[in-house]
């Protein structure tokens, strides 16, 4: 793999895992103030109970969540190198246009 694949790469994962984080982070707030409404519902069901099921339930939000931080990612990615001149460079350099589409990937 060529220092340019891994440079295009590491820019696109960098941002994939960011854009999960905030994902994840936003659901799981959103998820624990709906459990929070449930628990006036029932005497039984605590706060802390609230807490432990959404934690319980961010690995499952991951999961279906990572296809658009995957895309979102690459999207952000791409655009942070567009943003400063990097794919010019890398055309001016000889590369072809397709090639920074293959360490995206």
């Amino acid at each position: 793999m060529k220092r340019m694949d891994i440079y295009v790469a590491r820019a696109v994962v960098v941002n994939v895992l960011l854009v999960l984080f905030v994902l994840t982070v936003l659901a799981a707030i959103m998820n624990f103030v709906s459990e929070i409404h449930t628990t006036y519902n029932h005497a039984h069901y605590t706060l802390w109970d609230a807490a432990v099921y959404t934690l319980m339930k961010i690995p499952g939000g991951m999961y279906d969540m990572f296809t658009v931080a995957v895309l979102l990612g690459a999207l952000l990615g791409l655009g942070e190198l567009a943003a400063h001149n990097e794919l010019t460079v890398f055309r001016v350099a000889g590369v072809s246009a397709a090639r920074p589409g293959i360490g995206a990937m």
